[in-house]
């Protein structure tokens, strides 16, 4: 994982006490950059990790509290996309709630196929009656990896405007699959760097990675 000028935002945080087994896996990425980004993705981090312990497993429930805020304290135009997840290691599931961010990554190892974890609301900030989905429960089976990112990954560019692309990224997934989360996270990181050598960096390269290991 990898923050870059402070619009993107991650945590981890242990909600156990509310929902048995449970971890909470965010990743958001707020509009624009410098410092109202950052301290909008500051503010919304708060938010979520002080009172999404108290909703437990309804996440539509903790996003739409979110929302509120966002919309309520935010500039006009300014929004974010989120991926809250909730993954249960002992029962080897995962939850979810997306608002407006881009699709997760799913590698399955028994067949080698990727898919999606799709959206299940709008962005973040906009609308204070938006309303925000959940997804899942989805059983992860050994050697399964979900990487959740932000846009910074993929639409990087070398200085001819070259894009990396989910292509690329697919592909070096394909490649780790072997390796764990924190080498494919390091991997991810390290090949949109090397492609872009000679290219002001952008935009934040950010990444969340979830591998089943049995």
């Amino acid at each position: 994982m990898r923050p870059g000028s402070g619009g993107d935002y991650y945590d981890m945080f242990d909600l156990r006490s509310t929902a048995p087994g449970r971890i909470g896996l965010v990743l958001g990425d707020v509009s624009g950059h410098g410092i109202p980004a950052a301290m909008l993705m500051i503010s919304a981090g708060s938010i979520l990790r002080n009172n999404a312990p108290l909703h437990g497993d309804d996440l539509s429930a903790a996003v739409s509290e979110l929302n509120t805020h966002l919309v309520k304290n935010s500039e006009t135009g300014k929004f974010m996309t989120l991926f809250y997840g909730l993954l249960n290691d002992g029962g080897r599931t995962l939850l979810w709630s997306s608002a407006g961010h881009d699709p997760a990554i799913w590698y399955h190892a028994e067949s080698a196929e990727f898919t999606e974890l799709q959206n299940t609301g709008m962005p973040l900030g906009i609308m204070d009656d938006a309303q925000f989905g959940r997804e899942g429960p989805v059983t992860l089976k050994a050697g399964d990896i979900v990487l959740v990112g932000t846009d910074g990954i993929w639409e990087a560019r070398t200085v001819t405007e070259e894009m990396y692309g989910k292509d690329r990224l697919i592909d070096l997934i394909s490649a780790s699959k072997n390796e764990s989360a924190e080498k494919i996270a390091s991997s991810v990181v390290q090949s949109v760097l090397d492609f872009c050598s000679g290219a002001a960096q952008a935009d934040d390269i950010t990444l969340l990675v979830i591998k089943c290991i049995h």
